[in-house]
């Protein structure tokens, strides 16, 4: 072969492209079972809040009870979510349906503000523990973290609250208060 740099290119453009692939199947799959868990299919990963943890440097001692906590809230949160998510689709048949109920609609009202106070409330429960755990530098990089993934801030805020955009307008023209700095 009077090229051999030709084959090498070849070959290393080949083992590239497999490169890109697996990621990409490595990171469909992941996605795919993200996407069970928050279905409830599944239950969190044991490594969940894990990159949290890292983050704040815990102490082998700490680690574990902090992971325990986070794991906690988001499968309270998770079966939470599913049964508010049941109730709002009975109260949005019944609020269709073409006599609608009174009766059945005020129930179910009741059990979504129950529900959708618990989650609340195992929220500030969990965020209370975790800043009782902490101190020092670990406590300010967990309150720091907060404040990034306030509504309206961080990845899933990055729409702003209430799924409005910087662009987007409400109905009517408004388009509602200016994003937090």
């Amino acid at each position: 072969m009077k090229r051999p740099w030709l084959a090498l290119a070849l070959l290393v453009s080949v083992g590239i492209n497999l490169g890109f692939l697996g990621v990409a199947l490595v990171r469909h799959r992941a996605i795919e079972r993200w996407r069970e868990v928050r279905a409830g299919e599944l239950p969190p990963p044991p490594e969940f809040g894990r990159r949290l943890a890292d983050g704040l440097h815990l102490s082998p001692r700490e680690r574990p009870r902090f992971l325990e906590l986070q794991r906690g809230l988001a499968e309270h949160t998770l079966s939470g979510r599913r049964e508010i998510f049941r109730l709002r689709e009975q109260l949005r048949a019944e609020l269709l349906a073409p006599q609608p109920d009174r009766a059945r609609i005020d129930p179910l009202i009741a059990k979504l503000d129950e529900r959708q106070s618990a989650l609340n409330r195992a929220l500030v429960d969990t965020l209370l523990e975790s800043r009782r755990m902490l101190s020092g530098d670990e406590l300010q990089e967990y309150l720091r973290m907060l404040d990034r993934f306030a509504p309206g801030r961080g990845p899933a805020g990055a729409s702003g609250p209430y799924g409005r955009g910087p662009g987007r307008r409400l109905p009517g023209g408004d388009a509602g208060p200016p994003p937090p700095p």
